[in-house]
């Protein structure tokens, strides 16, 4: 249900469906130089940014891919922690989409100030595909009851992606990862 909500929701922003969401698609993007310099400046508004860049996608087909894999990870993994607690699933996901977007930003940030390469303090990403990198890890986690062998799968699937799919956010799939590891050290899944 959780999952078939949050999609509902993607598709009526990506459509500009409501009205809430024509005010919310200022957001739509993450950055390093949104999020540091709005708090640098008190513009709090910009904090938003760590939760709705999940829910925005670049294109039709950018959507398209993340929801097919959202319903591949997300029913199962729903189903699997409704048995044990009806909103366990639900912090899950949220805190994967928060911890997911502070990550994006800390990585892109520290590259910016190790190279001095103005383009990883500006360069925006959208997507739901961290928090699904979050989910691949914990769904292959459970499988398997192996950490290393849960990073090891999801990171080979980081690589054909960074390899074969250029222009995606290779830091914010990282960070989705690092999340849904995270997730199962704080959660103590």
């Amino acid at each position: 249900m959780i999952t078939e909500c949050l999609i509902s929701i993607m598709f009526a922003l990506h459509f500009q469906i409501f009205e809430f969401c024509r005010g919310l698609i200022h957001y739509k993007t993450i950055s390093s130089y949104y999020v540091i310099e709005g708090i640098k400046t008190s513009n709090n508004n910009q904090l938003i940014r760590l939760l709705t860049f999940n829910l925005f996608h670049n294109s039709l087909n950018h959507l398209l891919i993340n929801m097919i894999t959202f319903i591949n990870y997300g029913i199962t993994l729903e189903d699997f922690f409704n048995y044990y607690n009806k909103y366990l699933y639900f912090k899950i996901l949220l805190f994967l989409m928060i911890s997911s977007g502070i990550l994006n930003v800390l990585f892109h940030y520290i590259t910016y100030l190790v190279t001095q390469d103005i383009k990883y303090y500006q360069v925006q990403s959208c997507g739901f595909s961290a928090v699904l990198f979050g989910l691949q890890f914990i769904f292959y986690y459970l499988l398997q009851n192996d950490f290393k062998l849960a990073f090891q799968r999801v990171f080979v699937h980081l690589a054909y992606i960074f390899l074969m799919i250029p222009g995606t956010s290779t830091f914010g799939h990282l960070a989705g990862l690092s999340s849904g590891m995270l997730v199962v050290k704080l959660f103590n899944l």
